[in-house]
């Protein structure tokens, strides 16, 4: 029983993947896993980043819904029905699973 208890213990601790970082690899650490060799990886085609650039663009209410850090009161781009689907759409993908 004793040895049976240890061996199970040794296999689970044996099956543990760098406990040392809890699994998490630095954004420039080599990885085995990509054909390229790193962990870093570019953004998904279609994200949008809220970088000062590109919030000069496209405007700050539109990226955070805030203007000069207070909430905007109205919606910063016209209202659509296919923005309204776009809406629905993201909501179904993104939110639904999790409720």
């Amino acid at each position: 029983m004793w040895r049976e208890a240890c061996l199970s213990t040794l296999l689970l601790f044996s099956s543990c993947q760098k406990m040392e970082t809890r699994g998490n690899l630095g954004s420039f650490s080599p990885s085995e896993f990509f054909p390229d060799g790193k962990v870093a990886r570019h953004p998904v085609y279609g994200t949008i980043p809220t970088s000062e650039a590109i919030a000069a663009e496209v405007g700050e209410p539109y990226l955070k819904g805030t203007e000069h850090g207070a909430l905007v009161t109205t919606i910063p781009v016209p209202v659509s029905a296919e923005l309204l689907q776009r809406g629905r759409q993201r909501y179904e993908i993104n939110c639904s699973p999790w409720s």
